[in-house]
């Protein structure tokens, strides 16, 4: 399952954000509901019709959190970072990070 895409343009590359879900692998249970692995992923290509390949470092969010709706912001400093969701079905009240 793939949601929640948006194609941003950064230092003439394209950046690809969607939440990614993997319902055959299963990285917690809370309160007795089965949490599957969900994440935000950043695929870059030089054109903004790709083809769009993952990132150099595919590891950049925790494994073991489900997050979700990655979004593109910049700080004021000119430094990019993913915001994204950490979804509540884990801690219970949903919170906003982000990720350099």
């Amino acid at each position: 399952m793939i949601w929640a895409a948006e194609i941003h343009p950064y230092k003439n590359k394209y950046y690809y954000f969607a939440t990614f879900t993997n319902r055959g692998v299963k990285i917690d249970t809370v309160k007795g509901n089965v949490i599957e692995r969900r994440a935000s992923h950043v695929l870059v290509s030089n054109n903004p019709g790709g083809p769009y390949v993952p990132m150099k470092d595919p590891v950049y969010l925790p494994a073991d959190k489900p997050t979700l709706d990655g979004t593109f912001w910049i700080d004021k400093d000119g430094k990019p970072y993913m915001v994204y969701c950490y979804e509540w079905l884990q801690n219970l009240d949903g919170t906003i990070e982000k990720y350099n």
